[in-house]
């Protein structure tokens, strides 16, 4: 055969093109019905799951290991699938296929060895959900080397399983993780679990502590289990203590630069009871420490730690006990938020990690919105929010503390709030030397990390505490602080609490409160309130359960004489119509100028105040009220049962009352002789006679006459008078019970 014969003979590119044309003809003549042996971007995938599934088996019979040799699984399988496309459809070798130019695994093959590896536990978690869904959501988790899971998210954030990941595939990217990390959340064969957050249960660093068992038994042995026992996979704990719990604990004592000793225990009940009268103090704060480690029990509690130190502000060791917990429950597992970013989903991200929430600081003390924060402290599902990632939801049911040198103001004003906090105020010093207190850097820096501190405190809670609620003894010795706030905090409640004794009225109606409150709210914070007037009398009645002096009334009411005196607040803050006198409207004063006899509103019988008020205790309508129950029905302008019968002294600078009881006398059955300075009774059946003390004289110097139609009433002056009155009361009823037993 000669060069020209050579020539030709087709090359194989020719073939090739020919083969390809000739494909093409009879795709043209049958339409799309025709379609060779093997379609590469079809059956591709099919092929290397196929391959990964005969190499994961061979791996489990003992020949590789899916994680030391993952580099050579993932070239094996790449091998063989190329092979079997190879030989598939060797007709069609053209560079548009990918039938022999696999050079990496896909995401589903990579995720089916992923899950077939005994060594990668993977489980896909219920998280709760809050909108309403046909199905649960489960987000799928990898356990970690700590035996904690963490939840698997778009960005490819777990190390440990990215490590894996670019074993079988080098070139793996975020995108590339992230849909291996879909793969496993489709999977069916990976399990199905929900998070476990028992009660009872405590997972620490080396196993987890079962306080049910604990109570039953007293036994160690039995309450712990340690996290190399088989029983311990079926945990499925997304957080846990980082503390090694260690039954021989024993409480250290460490040294200060001075020589002076430092034992955990002696300075917890330092705080507050150096003088051994407050050991309350210390169980809130042993039963605070308890409440962090129970990281599964929720407690209902928000935890206040408020400055009202004398000698400074700050230093009082708020934030050295708060490093205590940080150790104890975990500084990595520990949220430094405040309230008021803790309606920002996007500042709860990795709640489902978290121990506590404690923030040091807060550069909020206005909270507009809370909704977030009772939800955290009942238990209740949050929405959290990452960057770059689908939101989800979360539960927590850890402690909520926060560090305040000044109280928090909510703008929530239905007392649910105040219902669910602790205040604990902290007064001593330690940076004023004239408190008298030492301030120890190194236990703030050194004596509360140490893990031989955090390991006895980790034992003393779970063996010696088992408490599910703050004590009712201690949550009541903390009550006078809500007081403390609620007077810094809530303005009704600080307008109500200045001028609670100055109040001269027995009945005062809330509109004459809201219009006080208005203008004082304008003299002390330069603005108008943004108050509402029932907004106004929900907060007067919150005050009104803790005061001394008042009562809260919300029906209508009539006045009577309860308001009859002038009331100086009225001129103190230069209030008018209607709460002064008719004559008076056309007259102009400065505000605090107005005569004092003006300040009387005008009201008749038939003046009604319907949004109701406040009530005087011990005056008639209040339950502290032992007097006579006069009919206001017949109310006249002059009539005794519209007079508040009350003596007021003060002893040691507090205002007591002193209820007056009136003589009545009805005129039917006696002659009555009546001058300025005397008056004189003699009784009707005894006109002709004198009979022992008859006729009775009373001095009218020490008393107020009213008459209303056949009666006429005596008030005593004073409550010494009041009580010298007996016997003429008994005289005076000697003689109407004897009329009115008598026959007609």
């Amino acid at each position: 055969m000669n060069r020209d014969d050579l020539k030709k003979t087709p090359s194989d590119d020719e073939l090739r093109a020919f083969e390809r044309e000739e494909i093409r003809s009879m795709q043209a003549c049958y339409g799309h019905a025709y379609t060779p042996a093997y379609m590469a971007d079809e059956n591709e995938i099919d092929i290397i799951l196929k391959h990964t599934y005969d190499v994961i088996q061979e791996c489990r019979n003992g020949q590789a290991d899916l994680s030391l040799d993952a580099g050579l699984v993932a070239r094996e399988i790449i091998t063989r699938s190329n092979d079997e496309m190879m030989s598939s459809n060797r007709m069609i070798n053209d560079g548009k296929f990918k039938f022999n130019r696999v050079k990496q695994l896909p995401p589903k093959a990579v995720a089916e060895l992923l899950t077939a590896n005994t060594e990668i536990i993977l489980r896909k978690i219920r998280i709760p959900t809050i909108q309403m869904k046909a199905e649960e959501l489960y987000v799928p988790a990898v356990r970690m080397e700590d035996g904690v899971f963490e939840y698997l998210m778009k960005d490819g954030s777990n190390e440990r399983l990215n490590v894996l990941i670019r074993r079988y595939n080098p070139n793996a990217s975020k995108k590339f993780i992230g849909e291996v990390y879909a793969c496993i959340r489709d999977s069916d064969t990976v399990e199905k679990v929900s998070p476990t957050m028992d009660e009872e249960l405590v997972p620490v660093n080396n196993g987890v502590w079962n306080f049910d068992i604990w109570e039953e038994t007293h036994d160690r042995t039995k309450a712990f289990m340690s996290n190399m026992d088989p029983e311990y996979d079926r945990y499925t704990f997304t957080t846990k203590i980082p503390v090694d719990y260690v039954p021989d604990a024993e409480s250290p004592v460490c040294y200060n630069d001075d020589g002076t000793e430092w034992e955990v225990m002696s300075w917890i009940d330092g705080i507050f009871n150096k003088d051994g009268k407050h050991p309350l103090q210390t169980k809130i704060l042993l039963e605070i420490i308890h409440c962090a480690v129970r990281i599964f029990t929720c407690f209902g509690r928000g935890i206040f730690f408020l400055d009202e130190s004398k000698y400074s502000k700050g230093g009082q060791g708020k934030g050295t006990f708060c490093q205590l917990l940080r150790g104890l429950v975990g500084e990595d597992r520990c949220k430094d938020t405040e309230v008021y970013d803790l309606e920002d989903p996007k500042k709860l991200a990795g709640l489902e990690r978290c121990n506590a929430i404690i923030a040091d600081e807060a550069s909020h003390h206005h909270i507009p919105h809370c909704a977030n924060y009772k939800r955290l402290q009942r238990g209740e599902p949050v929405s959290v929010k990452m960057l770059y990632k689908d939101e989800y939801t979360a539960v927590f049911r850890g402690l909520l503390l926060q560090c305040l040198n000044e109280p928090l103001v909510f703008s929530e004003r239905t007392g649910s709030v105040e219902r669910t906090r602790v205040v604990i105020t902290w007064k001593t010093s330690y940076t004023d030397r004239s408190s008298g207190a030492i301030e120890y850097r190194r236990i703030k820096e050194d004596f509360v990390r140490r893990p031989e501190v955090l390991r006895y405190l980790l034992k003393y809670t779970l063996e010696e505490m088992n408490i599910t609620e703050f004590s009712k003894e201690c949550l009541e010795e903390m009550e006078p602080n809500l007081e403390i706030v609620r007077n810094k905090t809530n303005a009704v409640a600080q307008f109500m609490s200045e001028y609670e004794e100055e109040f001269v009225w027995d009945r005062i109606p809330f509109t004459y409160l809201f219009n006080a409150f208005v203008v004082w709210f304008s003299d002390t914070h330069c603005q108008k309130p943004q108050y509402k007037l029932t907004a106004f009398i929900e907060d007067v009645a919150l005050w009104a359960d803790a005061s001394k002096e008042f009562e809260f009334h919300p029906k209508s009411f009539r006045p009577c004489n309860f308001m009859a005196d002038p009331e100086p607040l009225t001129k103190k803050l230069g209030l008018g119509h209607p709460w002064i006198k008719v004559d008076a409207l056309q007259r102009r004063y400065e505000r605090g100028e107005r005569p004092l006899a003006d300040c009387v509103p005008e009201y008749d019988k038939n003046t009604t105040y319907k949004e109701g008020g406040l009530f005087r205790k011990g005056t008639k309508g209040t339950s502290t009220y032992k007097g006579v129950d006069w009919d206001e029905s017949g109310y006249t302008n002059y009539h005794p049962a519209t007079t508040g019968y009350v003596d007021s002294e003060y002893i040691d600078g507090k205002k007591i009352n002193h209820d007056l009881h009136p003589i009545r006398i009805q005129k039917e059955f006696f002659l009555i002789n009546e001058t300025e300075e005397c008056l004189s009774l003699l009784p009707v059946d005894k006109a002709d006679t004198q009979v022992g003390n008859w006729p009775l004289k009373i001095d009218m110097k020490q008393f107020c006459r009213h008459h209303a139609g056949t009666e006429l009433w005596l008030v005593p002056m004073t409550r010494v008078i009041d009580a010298e009155c007996n016997p003429i009361r008994e005289a005076i009823a000697s003689v109407t019970e004897d009329d009115k037993g008598s026959p007609e």
